[in-house]
């Protein structure tokens, strides 16, 4: 019998420590369980791929449950990451689907000129920060609750997203990051917030692009989007997030300071930030009419 388009769901990192074994044993056995599934063909209805799609999902989580892993590491093997994993590397950058797998194999890596992208966890962190209006998911979830953004109902929306808008979310995420780093270093009033705002500022940018008509996914957003973290852009894109974490800055005092007159309590940026009901209300208010002068500007 032969064995068409083989996937291990469960004992890969078992294979990759074989592979490295200097003098294995000839007459060494593995026992394997094999379970077939129908092979996808031109004349399937778009309906029949899903559904073979979602059986392979669910082989992946429920043979790897017999183990103590990570709720991100059962999925690092499904198509949607596939998908991700292939479409970075088109990109020239390692899509690090299983932790610490870029530092094991970063000289290989190098030598063929791919560099570090985003991790498994990191990326849906920011898919689900973009879906800031979606049960279930927004920022808040994202900062405090990561293993839930794994499970069967989140997931399948994060998994529905494509691999282009997936690599235009994490073009913006670096552009927001090097420009709040400069104003972490400028502006001594996000010092206490730094660490904690980038999930929340990550969906209201993504919020504000949107409101200016620019749709994630589009060829032209992605040229812009390359453009500005190849070049480090500042200028407009760095008054944009500035004015986005004022906006932050401000609801988090405000905050504060009417849960100190009721509780005489502190309201600490962690958990601020993972307050569903607040950062919920935030990210879902109007935003000022200048964000969106800011955007066009940005985004053309």
């Amino acid at each position: 019998m032969w064995l068409q388009n083989p996937r291990v769901v469960n004992g890969s990192q078992t294979l990759h420590s074989i592979r490295g074994v200097d003098n294995p044993s000839p007459i060494a056995r593995v026992m394997v369980r094999v379970i077939e599934v129908p092979t996808a063909t031109k004349d399937d209805l778009p309906r029949q791929v899903e559904k073979r799609k979602e059986v392979i999902h669910k082989i992946s989580i429920r043979s790897n449950l017999q183990n103590p892993i990570k709720q991100w590491n059962l999925v690092a093997t499904d198509d949607f990451q596939n998908e991700l994993s292939q479409y970075f590397w088109g990109k020239k950058l390692y899509y690090e689907r299983r932790q610490n797998e870029w530092r094991s194999r970063k000289f290989e890596l190098s030598s063929l000129r791919i560099t570090k992208g985003p991790d498994i966890r990191w990326m849906t962190q920011l898919i689900a920060s973009f879906n800031y209006n979606k049960k279930r998911l927004g920022p808040a979830v994202a900062k405090g609750a990561l293993n839930e953004l794994f499970e069967e109902e989140p997931y399948a929306i994060i998994r529905n997203t494509s691999p282009a808008v997936a690599y235009q979310l994490y073009l913006l995420a670096q552009i927001m990051d090097c420009h709040l780093r400069e104003l972490g270093n400028l502006r001594k009033y996000i010092a206490n917030i730094r660490r904690h705002v980038n999930l929340c500022l990550f969906a209201l940018l993504c919020k504000t692009i949107q409101g200016h008509g620019a749709a994630f996914g589009s060829e032209e957003l992605e040229l812009c989007f390359e453009r500005a973290y190849e070049e480090h852009y500042y200028g407009t894109w760095q008054k944009l997030v500035k004015a986005v974490t004022d906006f932050i800055v401000a609801d988090f005092k405000k905050e504060s300071a009417t849960l100190w007159k009721s509780d005489r309590d502190d309201l600490t940026p962690a958990n601020y930030f993972k307050t569903r009901a607040i950062i919920g209300r935030l990210v879902e208010a109007p935003l000022p009419k200048a964000f969106e002068q800011l955007a066009a500007r940005v985004v053309g």
